[in-house]
């Protein structure tokens, strides 16, 4: 009820066992230094000119045992049935984001909803939203406007844009509904999942070390891809269930 009403539901503790959080750190770093034991590359990198600017990329999972590993994970699929109330849930898409330490707006993901960018799907789909560090608001924690799901969409938010506060000013609420910001601050290992249509953002990391974390893109048995509709590469793998896992179904 909290994740179809709010929008988002937060599993506060740690569900990821740490030996395989530390693992992850350790393959984000790989990575980064481009060897992937896997023999598969990712599917792009995003980074700005700055080194204080958020660094992002997308199918990580593909190209690290240890972040397939993390992919993979039962307590995510667990979870992520209960909070949708689905059979199945299948991980078509992963985005890793490094947010250095010390940084400033460069750091900042700007105020969107996912959907606007996933036009190639209907139906049913989120995201699970795994800490990789202890994440608190001075490290740049993910913001959601509660029940904004539910509002028109009117597909103008920009995921790329770092001025926050001015992004926010503009977000016009409907008529009786409140603009209630939640900042999900939790350690490494646990999750938040988040609807497709909820405007969420994060911030600066203060802190003295780097902020890490992995999105897993899910859907459910009702999600089908809009045919036509390019999905720029992130759905290559539907039918590869080791690439794009099956975490949960009816009899699993």
């Amino acid at each position: 009820d909290k994740f179809a009403n709010d929008g988002y539901y937060i599993v506060p503790q740690a569900v990821i066992p740490k030996d395989l959080i530390d693992r992850c750190v350790q393959g984000i770093d790989e990575v980064f230094a481009g060897r992937f034991d896997t023999n598969r590359t990712p599917l792009r990198f995003w980074s700005g000119s700055s080194e204080k600017t958020l660094k992002k990329v997308d199918q990580a999972h593909l190209c690290n045992h240890a972040l397939l590993e993390l992919a993979s994970h039962p307590a995510i699929g667990q979870w992520a049935a209960k909070v949708s109330g689905s059979e199945v849930i299948q991980v078509w898409a992963s985005q890793l984001f490094h947010k250095p330490e010390g940084g400033g707006h460069l750091g900042n993901v700007g105020w969107h909803n996912d959907h606007q960018y996933w036009r190639f799907w209907e139906g049913q789909v989120f995201t699970a939203w795994v800490a990789l560090t202890d994440v608190n608001e001075e490290a740049g924690a993910l913001r959601f406007i509660r029940g904004s799901h539910e509002w028109p969409d009117t597909g103008a938010g920009d995921a790329l844009g770092q001025d926050l506060a001015m992004q926010f000013q503009r977000i016009t609420p409907p008529d009786g509904a409140s603009k209630d910001e939640i900042v999900v601050e939790i350690p490494a290992g646990a999750l938040s999942f988040h609807q497709s249509r909820i405007l969420h953002a994060s911030g600066p990391n203060f802190s003295d070390a780097p902020r890490r974390s992995m999105a897993l893109h899910l859907r459910t048995e009702n999600a089908q891809l809009v045919p036509g509709e390019d999905h720029y590469g992130l759905c290559d793998h539907l039918t590869n269930l080791q690439l794009s896992p099956v975490l949960r179904t009816a009899i699993g």
